[in-house]
C-alpha cells in the first residue's frame, strides 16, 4: 500500500564513508553470528509522490558491537586506538567482564533464518568463523597465519580521520557480517535481522543504506538486474540517544573502551538529525530484541555526486 503521509520530502543526502563494500550478498538475515542486541530492522522506500519504489535494492552495512566492520577488522589508519576493544575472529569478545555473564542470546544458539542454516559459529562458505571466507586463518592477512581462537586487541573500530573525509579504506580481511541487500516489495518494504551497532572513534552508532535503482525491472536474474541498477540514494540511520545508552551499558557494547561519540557531536547526525530510528522493544527487556522502522523518500532517477 502506497505511504499514508499527505507530502514526502526528499530523504537528506548522506556520506557512504570508508567503509562500504560492493561484494553483494543477497539476504535478509546479516547478523552471521555477531553478538548484541537483536535488531528487526524495517525500511520502506517511497518517492516524492509518496508511492512505493518497488523492486529497488536495499543495501546496508554496519559495525559490530564493539566498533569493528567486517572486511576492516584490523583497520586504524590514524595509528591512534582512542581506546581498545578486545577482539575475536568472530567478530565478538571473548570474555564478559568480571562478575557479568553472557545474556541468553549470545550464548551460540543460531538465529533463526540465518543465511546458510548453520550454526553461529560458521560462516556463508560453512567453514569455521574463525576463518575467513577463502578458509584462511582470519587472524592474519593472506600471507599471514593467527589462532582463530585467539584474542587480538587492536584499535578499537576505525579511523575517525579516514571517516570523517569519507575516504574508502582498503580491507584487510574478507569478513562479509553485518552485510546485505533486499530488493523491496509491493510497498516498498525491506526488512533485515541484525544487531544493534556498536560505536567507534569519532562516529555515534548508525546503519549504513544505499539504494540502487533497476533501469529494467523485467531482467529474470536478480544479479543482473542490480548490475544494471544505479545509486538513487544512500544515508545513515541513527539511534535515540536516551535508549542507546542503555544499550551501551550492556553487554557485549560494554567491553568498547573507546569513548563514545553522541549524536550531537556526530558530523554525519547534523546533517539529518531526522533520520533516527522509530524503534520498540521486542519484550519487556533489551535482550528480548528491538524492532525499528525508517521510511526514506527517494528520487528513482537520481544519481548523487560521486562519493556520497
Amino acid at each position: 500500500a502506497p505511504s499514508t503521509e499527505a507530502s514526502c520530502t526528499l530523504t537528506t543526502e548522506l556520506e557512504t564513508g570508508p567503509y562500504y563494500l560492493d561484494d553483494i550478498l543477497f539476504r535478509s538475515n546479516i547478523s552471521e553470528g555477531q553478538n548484541g542486541i537483536p535488531l528487526l530492522l524495517k525500511i520502506q522506500i517511497v518517492d516524492t509522490d509518496c508511492e512505493p519504489v518497488v523492486d529497488a535494492f536495499v543495501d546496508i552495512w554496519q559495525c559490530n558491537s564493539t566498533g569493528f566492520y567486517s572486511g576492516f577488522t584490523l583497520s586504524g589508519e590514524d595509528g591512534s586506538s582512542g581506546g581498545a576493544s578486545a577482539f575475536s575472529p568472530t567478530g565478538a569478545p571473548t570474555n564478559a567482564p568480571a562478575g557479568q555473564a553472557a545474556p541468553a542470546y549470545m550464548e551460540g544458539a543460531s538465529p533463526e533464518g540465518s543465511p546458510d542454516g548453520s550454526a553461529m559459529g560458521q560462516n556463508m562458505t560453512g567453514s569455521s568463523v574463525g576463518q575467513n571466507m577463502t578458509g584462511s586463518s582470519a587472524g592474519g592477512s593472506s600471507g599471514g597465519g593467527g589462532s582463530p581462537d585467539d584474542t587480538t586487541t587492536v584499535a578499537a573500530g576505525v579511523s575517525a580521520a579516514a571517516a570523517a573525509a569519507g575516504q574508502q579504506s582498503a580491507t584487510t580481511d574478507d569478513y562479509m557480517w553485518l552485510r546485505g541487500v533486499q530488493q523491496t516489495d509491493e510497498d516498498g518494504m525491506v526488512e533485515f535481522e541484525t544487531i544493534v551497532p556498536g560505536w567507534y572513534s569519532g562516529r555515534t552508532a548508525h546503519i549504513h543504506v544505499k539504494v540502487h535503482v533497476p533501469y529494467n525491472t523485467s531482467i529474470v536474474d536478480e544479479m543482473s538486474e542490480f548490475d544494471d541498477s544505479h545509486v538513487a540514494h544512500t544515508a545513515q540511520f541513527f539511534f535515540d540517544p536516551t535508549l542507546y545508552d542503555q544499550v551501551a551499558a550492556t553487554y557485549p557494547y560494554t567491553l568498547d573502551l573507546t569513548t563514545r561519540t553522541t549524536n550531537a557531536e556526530d558530523h554525519v547526525y547534523s546533517a539529518d538529525t531526522s533520520a533516527v530510528l522509530d524503534i520498540t522493544l521486542d519484550g519487556s527487556s533489551l535482550s528480548e530484541g528491538l524492532t525499528a522502522t525508517m521510511k526514506s523518500v527517494i528520487d528513482p532517477s537520481s544519481t548523487p555526486a560521486a562519493g556520497v
